[in-house]
């Protein structure tokens, strides 16, 4: 430690688990000179502490936890609201948005358009295994390209528009189970009917 009032640089940040954040205090106290640094345990309290209190100090001790609290916290007084979905979003991250997924002139560029593609091609494939509603490889590639090319719209050029499921516009599990069930041909079951074999792949 220099012997000068430069504090520009401010206190050396030492994170680490809680668990370990008192035997790192106890480390540096045992191997410097007595009163040579001054250490602040940032853990408890700490809504009370300055700026300015804590750039006095040398050494600054906390969490994973805390520091990540503290960041958020910090994010969230910058974030701005989209007016199109009412979600908070920093200023850098709020151009993104409107310019590729939210509001009437976002539009996907290629590469998302297809990462957005994969995406939900793989959840109905999982929704389909577990429903064991259709067989998988070739058979279920085909009902998705033509689920594809049957709605090819980007939901970027239409905001206003709710997409429906089923027979309604409400995610409920028969919405999904019915929307299923008609991309791989079949008749839907209602909750009294028996599945018999032929109705299980």
């Amino acid at each position: 430690k220099e012997n000068n009032n430069d504090n520009s640089y401010g206190p050396t940040l030492v994170v680490c688990p809680a668990s370990a954040m008192l035997q790192w205090q106890d480390e540096i106290k045992q191997n410097i000179q007595d009163n040579y640094l001054s250490i602040l345990v940032f853990y408890q309290n700490r809504d009370r502490l300055s700026l300015e209190e804590i750039q006095k100090y040398d050494v600054v001790l906390t969490t994973y936890q805390v520091l990540e609290y503290e960041y958020r916290k910090s994010a969230n007084r910058h974030k701005v609201i989209c007016k199109y979905c009412n979600r908070k979003f920093l200023p850098r991250s709020l151009l993104w948005h409107n310019k590729y997924f939210c509001g009437p002139n976002a539009q996907k560029t290629i590469k998302q358009q297809k990462q957005m593609k994969k995406k939900k091609q793989s959840e109905t494939i999982k929704a389909m295994k577990t429903l064991k509603i259709t067989k998988t490889g070739e058979e279920i590639s085909d009902i998705l390209d033509k689920s594809d090319d049957e709605s090819d719209l980007e939901p970027a050029k239409q905001p206003n528009k709710k997409r429906k499921v089923g027979n309604g516009t409400k995610y409920t599990p028969m919405a999904i189970y019915n929307e299923l069930m008609a991309k791989a041909n079949r008749k839907p079951l209602s909750m009294g009917d028996k599945a018999t074999s032929g109705d299980i792949i």
